[in-house]
């Protein structure tokens, strides 16, 4: 079962609360606003466990330092775009696939996929540690969608010994991810930790591979919008590096609507840690709470045609408020949320400057680690 679109089945019920069964247990998804805002208050009664990013702030370069908010040490907000901006200039128009594509007349698909994964890696480690990842990075990208699959399939456990093939697969996976964990570490000049390797890892299924698709879903809904796709390219200011103007106009809105469609976050675990009576329910302390950024995003109590892709219900700004959390929302919100959007900007801009596109084929959602496209698409390019 899709479970992004169990439990959008699940908030359309008339509940502010709703009570299903998961595998360990008790379960209760909520989806009234109140009640959402109660869960996500920071000292609230419901926990989480915490990220192991903390642990890599030995290794952080100041880039990475400011994209995940730390304030220490510090660079200029303007210096950090220009990064961001001097990567994209030269990447999203050197993507191989593309160019075979506009060659051959083939509509491209599961490559293109990699490739733009494989990109966000190589900025990514570039901009938390200024590590230089090369030609590994495909690899790296094939590494990570096992782990994803097999998470998704298995949980945090590895495979039962029955599954033979899984656990190959996931000894492959696990020692090229250790082998990168490793490599960085020796390049920041510290000896190699199981800790550090570990937040490592999970800083790259967690934060890199969620961008990597939330670009992908961006492209292949502009790719049925090309009115939307030629009123960012009239209004692309490619030297900007101001934050404020780039959180401004149709590229901006075009990224909050594909995050409103495709939050990464799809689903947000708590877990009860007192009784607490919510939406009508007694929950008790051990059961899981849930809030789906994705059924949030697309209830028609919050949205008008929320299965639209519709830009332009962003471009005054507006926000549905703890409607619209597609980076999760208070004190256990995406550290790197307030810069997400900006590179997603530079991405999305400089890759509309060179190439012109059209989904032939648009796929299913598959909830994994991050809400990832399915690799059943179908996206005809074409040089501007």
């Amino acid at each position: 079962m899709n479970t992004a679109r169990f439990f959008l089945n699940l908030a359309s019920l008339p509940n502010s609360v709703s009570h299903y069964e998961s595998e360990q247990g008790h379960a209760y998804l909520v989806s009234g606003l109140d009640e959402v805002r109660m869960v996500l208050e920071q000292h609230s009664d419901f926990s989480c466990p915490s990220h192991p990013y903390r642990c890599l702030y030995g290794l952080l370069s100041p880039a990475g330092c400011k994209w995940l908010g730390i304030t220490s040490p510090t660079i200029d907000s303007r210096v950090f775009i220009q990064k961001i901006h001097d990567f994209f200039k030269t990447h999203s128009g050197n993507l191989a696939l593309c160019e075979q594509s506009i060659n051959s007349g083939i509509p491209i698909s599961e490559g293109f996929y990699l490739e733009v994964k494989a990109m966000f890696l190589i900025f990514s480690l570039k901009l938390l540690f200024d590590f230089d990842l090369k030609e590994n990075a495909t690899e790296i990208s094939q590494a990570s969608c096992v782990i994803e699959e097999l998470r998704a399939r298995f949980g945090f456990a590895s495979p039962p010994d029955k599954y033979k093939y899984f656990i190959s697969q996931e000894r492959v996976a696990k020692r090229i991810l250790n082998k990168l964990a490793k490599d960085i570490q020796t390049h920041c000049g510290k000896k190699p930790s199981d800790a550090i390797t570990h937040a490592i890892q999970e800083t790259i299924l967690n934060a890199v591979v969620p961008l990597a698709y939330t670009f992908i879903w961006a492209i292949l809904l502009l790719g049925r919008d090309e009115h939307t796709q030629y009123k960012i390219l009239q209004q692309r200011t490619v030297t900007n590096f101001s934050r404020a103007s780039l959180l401004r106009g149709p590229c901006i809105a075009a990224i909050k609507e594909t995050l409103r469609l495709y939050p990464p976050a799809w689903a947000l675990g708590r877990t009860c840690t007192n009784v607490k009576t919510l939406g009508g329910h007694v929950i008790n302390p051990g059961d899981a709470v849930i809030i789906s950024p994705y059924a949030l995003h697309r209830m028609r109590s919050y949205w008008d045609k929320p299965g639209h892709f519709l830009s332009s219900r962003f471009e005054s700004n507006c926000l549905k408020q703890t409607s619209f959390i597609p980076f999760g929302a208070g004190g256990r919100i995406c550290p790197a949320a307030q810069w997400n959007e900006i590179i997603l900007v530079k991405a999305v801009g400089y890759f509309i400057e060179r190439f012109s596109f059209s989904t032939k084929k648009f796929p299913r959602e598959k909830p994994l680690v991050a809400l990832r496209p399915d690799r059943n698409f179908a996206l005809s390019i074409y040089r501007r």
